[in-house]
C-alpha cells in the first residue's frame, strides 16, 4: 500500500538524500532502503500522522512500502506526537522499548518470524507490557546505530521515532 505522502512540506518515502545527510557521519544508510518518513515544520502534521500510522498498521506493518521510521522536526514534535496518539500510536517508555527490542531478533541476528505481522497489543503483551487499542508501537530513539534492533527492517507495526533539531543545519 503506497499512500500519497509527497506533499508540500512533508516528505515521505523518497527522502533518501536527507537520510544520507543524517547518516553521513556514521558511514551507513541501511534504513534508507526501507522507507523512512520525515515530518517537517511546514507539514500538515495531522494528515502526515494519519497517513504514516495507516501505512504502518496496514497488514500489521508487513507491506513492503510501509515506513520504517519517522524523523520529526523538533519545531513540530509535540504536535506530531499528539497527532500520532490520536491516530492510535502508543509511545513506549524506554523500558518497554528495550523489552520489545530484545524480542525482535534472535541472538544470531535472524528475524523472529513469530513476531512478523503481529498486531501491536499482542507484541506489547509478549514484551511484558500493555498497549490496549494501539495500532502502532513507537520507540523514541536518539541515534541511528547498527546495534539497535529498531534500525533494522521491522515487518510489524513498530516505528522508531527520531527528533531532529534543525535538519537545515546538517551537513
Amino acid at each position: 500500500m503506497h499512500l500519497p505522502l509527497l506533499q508540500p512540506g512533508f516528505i515521505g518515502n523518497d527522502w533518501l538524500g536527507y537520510f544520507h545527510l543524517i547518516c553521513s557521519a556514521c558511514s551507513f544508510s541501511f534504513l534508507a532502503l526501507w522507507g523512512p518518513a520525515f515530518i517537517e515544520r511546514s507539514a500538515d502534521v495531522c494528515k502526515a500522522a494519519e497517513y504514516i500510522v495507516l501505512s504502518k498498521s496496514f497488514d500489521y506493518g508487513s507491506a513492503p512500502s510501509a515506513e520504517q521510521c519517522v524523523v520529526v522536526d523538533a519545531a513540530v514534535e509535540k504536535e506530531a506526537r499528539d497527532a500520532f496518539r490520536r491516530c492510535g500510536a502508543f509511545f513506549m517508555t524506554q523500558a518497554e522499548a528495550a523489552a520489545l527490542g530484545a524480542l525482535l531478533f534472535h541472538s544470531n541476528g535472524r528475524r523472529r518470524r513469530d513476531l512478523v505481522a503481529v498486531d501491536a497489543p499482542t507484541l506489547a503483551r509478549r514484551a511484558g507490557f500493555q498497549a490496549p487499542g494501539a495500532t502502532v508501537l513507537v520507540a523514541d530513539r536518539r541515534f541511528v546505530s547498527e546495534a539497535d534492533s529498531y534500525n533494522r527492517e521491522l515487518i510489524a507495526p513498530i516505528l522508531p521515532w527520531y527528533v531532529e533539531d534543525d535538519w537545515r543545519q546538517i551537513g
